[in-house]
C-alpha cells in the first residue's frame, strides 16, 4: 500500500485503516509509510515484486476512493479499479 505522502493526515488515517481491515481479513499487506516521493515508492514496490500496489492519494480521496493497480508483467501495471473507502475500511 503506498500512501502519496504520509505526512497528509488523512491519506495517513485512511492507509492505516485499509492496512488493518486487510490484516484482519488475514491479508499479507505491506503499508510503505515511508518519507519518499512517491516515484520511489512505486519504484521499490515493483523491485520486490508486488502483486497488487494500493494508491492512497489526495484525488482519489477527495472521491472517496483509492485505487488499485494490478501487476500484470515485470514492468506494466494496470488500473484495475477503484475502491469506495467506506466499503473497506468498515465506515
Amino acid at each position: 500500500m503506498v500512501p502519496i505522502s504520509y505526512k497528509d493526515p488523512l491519506q495517513a488515517e485512511a492507509a492505516r485503516k485499509i492496512y488493518t481491515g486487510l490484516e484482519q481479513a488475514g491479508v499479507e499487506v505491506v503499508l510503505d509509510d515511508r518519507d519518499e516521493r512517491p516515484g520511489v515508492k512505486f519504484k521499490d514496490a515493483d523491485l520486490i515484486g508486488f502483486p497488487v500496489r494500493i494508491n492512497v492519494g489526495p484525488r482519489s480521496l477527495e472521491h472517496g476512493n483509492v485505487e488499485v493497480m494490478l501487476r500484470r508483467s515485470k514492468k506494466n501495471w494496470s488500473k484495475c479499479l477503484w475502491i469506495r473507502l467506506s466499503t473497506s475500511c468498515g465506515r
